[in-house]
């Protein structure tokens, strides 16, 4: 198979305590293909997948039809459904607009974050800086992950987090595996952006967002030239 089964097997366990079979399976596969634990150019063929987590085919169905009208998924000839891989072009529109969203996203998190919320949005900065110093990479990427869907929560506005996760959830390279040094850069971009939300500094706080988007775009780039050197 052409991911990592127990990864994905773990992040089913989690969803389908709160979710139908479809919408566990769906969130899923978003998480695992966000994450990279579903390679850009993978296969998703689904009796591996109902295999590997131990689920009907049924289900498995409605969540590729969803995750392909999404563009997370295409058809290619000869393979069946797999994980595109973005074109310079593809990563260069997509963040161009990311950018505008997810700095509105944060602004609108410094607006109407409570503080549980901000203490979850903390915690998530301590995980992922504990992940980096032990090395766990699969911690990290969870925790990065979590670190944005909980701001997109906060922005409190359904429409703006749907569109902000539509366009956060193409597959990218994981670049601790190509830019290793986007690592520490990262957490002090998601530390220096969590403390604008939690003092709701709005300017700041979609100033920074803005920021952390362009010096994303720019390791991925990196990563994708180096990636086509192997």
């Amino acid at each position: 198979m052409e991911f990592i089964t127990e990864g994905l097997s773990e992040i089913f366990q989690r969803q389908v305590q709160h979710r139908t079979a479809a919408d566990a399976i769906y969130w899923t596969l978003r998480d695992a293909i966000r994450k990279g634990l579903i390679a850009p150019g993978s296969r998703l063929i689904e009796d591996e997948i109902a295999s590997a987590l131990n689920i009907s085919r049924t289900p498995i169905r409605e969540a590729l039809r969803r995750l392909q009208s999404e563009q997370l998924l295409e058809k290619a000839p000869n393979r069946g459904l797999v994980v595109p891989i973005l074109t310079l072009d593809d990563l260069l529109d997509i963040y161009e607009i990311e950018e505008v969203i997810f700095g509105l996203v944060a602004r609108k998190a410094a607006q109407h974050m409570s503080p549980s919320e901000l203490e979850m949005l903390a915690g998530y900065v301590i995980s992922e800086e504990e992940a980096i110093a032990v090395g766990n990479m699969e911690k990290v990427s969870e925790t990065t992950a979590e670190f944005h869907n909980r701001i997109a929560f906060g922005c409190k506005n359904e429409r703006l987090r749907t569109v902000y996760f539509q366009l956060s959830y193409p597959p990218r390279l994981r670049l601790f595996e190509f830019a290793p040094e986007r690592l520490s850069d990262a957490l002090a971009e998601h530390r220096a952006l969590y403390e604008a939300i939690a003092a709701h500094d709005v300017d700041r706080a979609e100033q920074l967002a803005r920021e952390h988007t362009r010096n994303a775009l720019r390791a991925q780039i990196k990563a994708q030239k180096m990636n086509m050197n192997l």
